[in-house]
């Protein structure tokens, strides 16, 4: 059996750190995508597969999902979805070509944009015209999935009420699993990572 979790949000809804909990707390499997943009800074290795332009082209016959932002592309091979759960990041357009192919279970995440430039800022140094060009952009596909009665939306009232809705829509669909332990464990580690990072970016900036 395959089923794709695919989580969904405009930038900095906390997605990424959504898909390092359900690996984390319950072992899910990542179905990474390809990228010819460069690693941000302090990015794990565990985002996104990087190409350069040419790799990328080399394997056009096997990508799906193609998606270009400031002349950069993504994209993903249906060969690479793991056997069993896995989880993705993915765009809605992305999750739309992905569901037609592979059991998906979508999840959107909501969260206001105060609270988002914030963790932006934060995080990649983003400034607020910058931070905008890019809402623009996915708020244009977004705007359709408020209307898609198959994804799960959630809204951000706080990381630990996002990480029981996740534990709720998660449970069902997972056997034998050290629930508590697993869990508790995956908190600490991703909270601890997240301040970490947090406190990376922030000395640099006034390095």
């Amino acid at each position: 059996m395959q089923l794709v979790i695919c989580l969904m949000g405009l930038q900095c809804s906390g997605i990424y750190l959504m898909e390092n909990y359900l690996v984390e707390a319950y072992g899910v499997k990542r179905y990474k995508g390809y990228t010819t943009r460069k690693r941000k800074k302090h990015e794990e290795g565990n985002t996104y597969n990087f190409l350069n332009v040419d790799q990328m082209i080399d394997e056009d016959y096997a990508l799906l999902a193609w998606r270009e932002y400031k002349g950069d592309f993504y994209a993903r091979k249906l060969q690479d979805i793991p056997e069993g759960i896995s989880v993705c990041v993915i765009d809605y357009n992305g999750y739309l070509e992905l569901k037609d192919k592979v059991n998906t279970l979508p999840i959107y995440i909501n969260r206001g944009i105060k609270y988002r430039f914030k963790n932006c800022n934060s995080q990649w140094d983003i400034g607020y015209n910058e931070f905008l060009q890019r809402d623009f952009v996915d708020r244009v596909q977004f705007d359709l999935l408020v209307y898609d009665k198959e994804v799960i939306k959630i809204n951000h009232e706080g990381i630990n009420n996002v990480f029981l809705i996740i534990d709720d829509i998660i449970f069902p669909y997972l056997k034998e699993i050290d629930k508590q332990k697993n869990i508790e464990d995956a908190r600490l580690k991703i909270m601890y990572e997240k301040m970490s990072k947090e406190a990376w970016f922030s000395n640099d900036k006034y390095m």
